[in-house]
């Protein structure tokens, strides 16, 4: 197909949407106010909103007024609380009357942002009332129903038909991103006359990222009319000023494109409610309402929120219970191959004996073993020469011992019908020098796949003005998929690496059977040289040098993966004193007992080692800035509540956290050994990011 330079431009603004600034689009929802005032003075220096129908005056007219002004003086004690209580996103609701008349009683919320302060109104009268005694029974009939439920199916009825009975909306579902940020309606409760979404994807630009990193940050998301004109903030500001950062605003403006995408579907409002799972946005309750404006009360608000929040939870609880369930089904298979793989059979004996548990173990349709001595097939395999080549070509493309691929076909087109067999490769490398290759393989899968429009389209772009707009078409499209296998699942993955020690525990027996004599010499010099190159004598915990080893492989994968990466720096306040008072051997005593307590707290992800000295590293995969706080957090308490006889007491420690952004690995450490320098400068026990 050729591209022109028209669909060159339209694919460079459609990329624009992932980077579209909607944390500062200088408007507001017109169906309330926001008011901006200096933090010092509390006077008004920019509006927006419905201000005639919310204060009785234009929103020029209140620039310069005190906030006390604007409302009633019989509110003068709410006012002044709520701004006492203002942090950097709303959390208090007030109701308040304007002094020169308006709506009647306005519900106001506000945060501080930089220097100032953000007042949001909306009419509190918006909305079905409830009581908070009811609304309490709700979240508590939820979640006590929640924590009886052990299936994905009725836990996402729950919680939608909740929703759905709370807000009175027309349509709510149960959105869940997959791995490219595309999304799939995986429960659906609506009204009888809609048609359904259940079961259909969305493209990731329907849900951009910065959408995605607002819906991580806030719970809610309330458009209660998307047909209400937005209202722009006065006075704009100056150039090369910066933007009101309107991240935690409730009145944030809707992107126009949102707004386009909305009307086309035929909503009149929308709520949507984040599901964060370990820190990810795992998806959405999204709610759809077609019969005009559809606000909701700031109490019903909260219960929603609480709701959400409970369901999070409840569904990482049971994501997690899942991973628990197949692990310990690997272990039990695990069990049973470690048991059959005894004494010192050569490979090309041992593995036809265990060739179907093999294939068992990560629920392929058949396997390989490549070795110097030839290929060993069985089950559902390509030939011979191509398992070599895919070998090769597999372990070429990675850095460590496991490579995966679930669409080898697109890979290697020139090889007709190897998506029969072998869509899908799981290849480990065992072994030391004399390295042996395992391969499992699955053939393709079609899948019929439903899509709410055409995904290939999302957009379209206006020749003339340049814009895009939303598709207008949500019809189902059904699209076939074809020369992908089924993914290989993270404890598949882990069951195979799991393979590499016992393996190699069996090629280390056949060795030693070649080399009876030197058996236990060999085995006891290469325990202690792994233990001399890997472990910190006095502490038990990875060396610099290991630790630095995984460091850096972290670095790698993440760079790969485009994951996330924390690190922290402990170290023991006062240590000096504890050697110049009770001699080094109660500070040797000292650091064995802070590791030993790190390796407790620290997760299973998690890399531990010894910087030098006093100094500990913790190397967090897979972790926000906000998770390793908290993990950082938890160590400080863990290690400042042990008591040591022989100091009489306590130790504490001071701890450094930072994130990696992409800086190299000196560069990284050195900006959390500045984080520890800072908690140290601010009075020690405590932590600093």
């Amino acid at each position: 197909m050729t591209v022109s330079a028209a669909d060159g431009m339209d694919s460079l603004r459609l990329r624009s949407c992932d980077r579209e600034p909607v944390h500062v689009p200088e408007q507001v929802q017109g169906h309330g106010v926001l008011l901006v005032a200096d933090g010092a003075t509390l006077r008004v220096a920019r509006a927006a909103g419905d201000a005639r129908g919310l204060l009785g005056a234009l929103p020029g007219e209140v620039l310069g007024e005190p906030l006390s002004a604007l409302f009633a003086r019989a509110d003068a004690m709410r006012l002044e609380q709520l701004i006492g209580s203002a942090c950097d996103r709303p959390r208090d609701v007030v109701q308040l009357h304007a002094a020169r008349g308006g709506v009647g009683v306005l519900a106001a919320t506000a945060y501080k942002v930089g220097g100032l302060l953000v007042l949001e109104l909306e009419p509190a009268a918006l909305g079905v009332a409830h009581s908070l005694s009811w609304l309490q029974v709700c979240c508590c009939d939820l979640q006590e129903g929640m924590a009886s439920l052990t299936d994905f199916d009725s836990l996402y009825d729950r919680i939608i038909r909740t929703v759905r009975d709370l807000a009175g909306i027309d349509r709510v579902m149960l959105y869940q991103f997959h791995k490219d940020f595309s999304g799939e309606v995986v429960a659906e409760v609506k009204a009888p006359e809609l048609l359904p979404f259940l079961g259909h994807r969305y493209p990731a630009s329907d849900i951009p990222e910065p959408a995605r990193k607002l819906y991580l940050k806030n719970w809610l998301r309330l458009i209660p009319d998307v047909n209400i004109e937005s209202q722009p903030l006065l006075p704009p500001t100056p150039p090369g000023r910066p933007p009101l950062d309107m991240t935690h605003a409730r009145l944030r403006a809707v992107s126009p494109i949102h707004i386009e995408y909305l009307r086309n579907m035929g909503v009149s409002a929308s709520l949507s409610l984040s599901v964060i799972v370990r820190g990810e946005l795992w998806g959405l309750i999204a709610c759809h309402h077609y019969n005009g404006p559809k606000h909701l009360c700031f109490e019903v608000q909260r219960a929603m929120t609480l709701m959400a929040q409970c369901f999070s939870m409840t569904l990482a609880a049971l994501l997690a219970r899942r991973v628990y369930e197949n692990r310990l089904k690997t272990e039990v298979l695990l069990s049973g191959l470690h048991a059959r793989i005894r004494g010192a059979a050569a490979l090309e004996k041992l593995v036809p004996r265990i060739a179907g548990r093999l294939v068992d173990l990560v629920a392929a349709e058949g396997m390989a073993m490549v070795g110097r001595r030839g290929v060993y097939l069985h089950g559902l395999t390509p030939d011979a020469d191509m398992v070599r080549k895919l070998a090769k070509w597999a372990f070429a493309r990675c850095q460590g011992e496991l490579f995966t691929h679930d669409r080898m076909g697109s890979e290697f087109p020139e090889h007709e019908g190897l998506n029969r067999s072998a869509a899908g490769v799981l290849a480990l490398r065992i072994g030391g020098a004399d390295r042996v290759a395992f391969l499992w393989f699955r053939p393709e899968m079609t899948v019929e796949e439903l899509w709410g429009g055409d995904p290939s389209r999302p957009y379209t772009l206006n020749p003339e003005t340049g814009r895009i707009h939303p598709r207008t078409s949500f019809e189902t499209y059904r699209r076939t998929v074809s020369g992908v296998s089924k993914p290989w699942a993270e404890h598949e993955i882990h069951a195979a690496r799991s393979l590499v020690p016992i393996l190699n525990a069996h090629i280390l027996r056949i060795t030693e059977s070649l080399v009876r004599r030197n058996r236990r010499a060999l085995k006891e010099k290469n325990a202690l040289l792994e233990s001399i190159s890997r472990t910190d004598a006095l502490t038990g915990v990875l060396n610099r040098r290991a630790l630095f080893d995984s460091l850096e492989a972290e670095l790698r994968r993440s760079r790969r993966y485009d994951g996330k990466v924390a690190l922290a720096m402990l170290d023991v306040d006062h240590f000096k004193s504890v050697n110049d008072r009770h001699g080094h051997q109660t500070g040797d005593m000292v650091l064995r007992a802070v590791a030993s307590r790190l390796l407790q707290e620290a997760r299973t992800t998690d890399v531990i080692g010894r910087y030098g000295g006093e100094e500990f590293l913790m190397v967090m995969p897979e972790t926000s800035l906000e998770s390793a706080v908290v993990v950082a957090e938890r160590v400080r308490a863990a290690i400042g509540n042990m008591l040591l006889d022989a100091l009489g007491g306590a130790v504490t420690v001071s701890i450094g956290v930072a994130r990696h952004e992409g800086e190299a690995i000196l560069d990284l450490v050195a900006k959390v050994d500045a984080k520890l320098y800072e908690a140290k400068a601010a009075g020690r026990n405590r932590v600093a990011f």
